[in-house]
């Protein structure tokens, strides 16, 4: 989440009569996130005010509205989008799309424990059974195109960092994209499930939010955007993996979905894929030159780091399960 758009009172009050929802009295900024403007609106009910900020994520904000409501009939808490006069999800303001959701108790962890992890494997098993069941079909954004589009822009940035880093992302992504689909476990994964979108309340996940880069993709990429975000750690200013937190997610998340060997063994992979994804979207978003006072900027070397360990590091992810 972040805050990139100002909102006056005249503003918020036409929001509020949009959506029949009445006696709000303020709204509250959230800094935090490197995406949209997101306010928590406070009143008799707590809701999120989202203005959209990204174009690439309008063109799906239908199907987005469709799987939150989709998760949460079957029993697994994410925000609730809400209905304007119109019975549409969503509105304009000043030329920009806007929703409203549920707010969720609870905040993110900034430490976590291995019961943590235990916990997150839990819920995100649970939610992969759901949104399997789904019949919505949603594109996954970060294609080909996406991957050979900015490799060319930041061609520069990467040989300066590492000149070999160009052969190694070509021979990644070359074997991603000619993976044997047939027998690797597919459906809606969450696409961006860091520590900031997944929400604690007395010790346990409340719920997952932000599922604005949810896609049909294989379901074990969700757990190599966790490794990559919630299991290292750093000794003498070098990281490793943390196989004891990735021994307790995946003890979490076999209790309600069995990992199959062939996901396991693209799991190195995948988790190179995402160090890219990742390090192209925070270097995209550090080139925009946002107000840091209002948006996070995040350091997008974090994972050219760590796509190189897990280039250098070929981890047997079936001795850990």
């Amino acid at each position: 989440m972040a805050f990139l758009t100002n909102l006056n009172s005249k503003d918020f009050n036409t929001i509020c009569i949009n959506y029949n929802l009445p006696n709000f009295k303020k709204i509250i900024p959230i800094y935090e996130g490197i995406q949209n403007s997101n306010f928590i609106m406070l009143g008799d009910k707590k809701y999120i005010l989202t203005i959209y900020e990204d174009n690439n994520l309008i063109k799906n904000i239908d199907k987005y509205m469709q799987l939150l409501n989709f998760i949460n009939k079957n029993s697994f808490n994410c925000p609730i989008p809400i209905k304007n006069k119109k019975n549409k999800y969503t509105s304009y303001y000043k030329n920009k799309k806007y929703g409203i959701f549920t707010f969720l108790k609870g905040k993110y962890l900034k430490r976590y424990s291995n019961k943590h992890l235990i916990n997150l494997g839990i819920n995100l098993a649970i939610m992969h059974n759901c949104t399997r069941s789904s019949s919505l079909k949603i594109n996954n954004y970060f294609n080909k195109s996406f991957y050979e589009k900015n490799m060319n822009k930041h061609k520069k940035y990467i040989i300066n960092y590492d000149r070999l880093l160009i052969k190694y992302f070509e021979t990644s992504l070359k074997k991603y994209f000619n993976i044997n689909k047939q027998k690797l476990p597919y459906g809606i994964i969450h696409g961006d499930l860091f520590p900031d979108n997944v929400l604690f309340f007395k010790g346990k996940i409340s719920g997952f939010i932000d599922f604005y880069y949810a896609c049909n993709s294989y379901l074990i990429s969700d757990i190599a955007i966790i490794l990559i975000s919630w299991c290292f750690n750093y000794k003498e200013k070098k990281i490793f993996l943390n196989l004891l937190k990735v021994k307790n997610l995946f003890i979490g998340y076999n209790k309600y979905r069995n990992i199959k060997k062939n996901e396991l063994k693209i799991l190195n992979l995948l988790c190179q894929i995402y160090c890219i994804r990742f390090f192209f979207t925070r270097l995209n978003d550090k080139n925009m030159g946002h107000n840091p006072k209002y948006i996070q900027i995040k350091n997008p070397n974090e994972f050219l780091e760590k796509y190189l360990y897990f280039k250098n590091n070929e981890i047997n992810f079936m001795d850990i399960t």
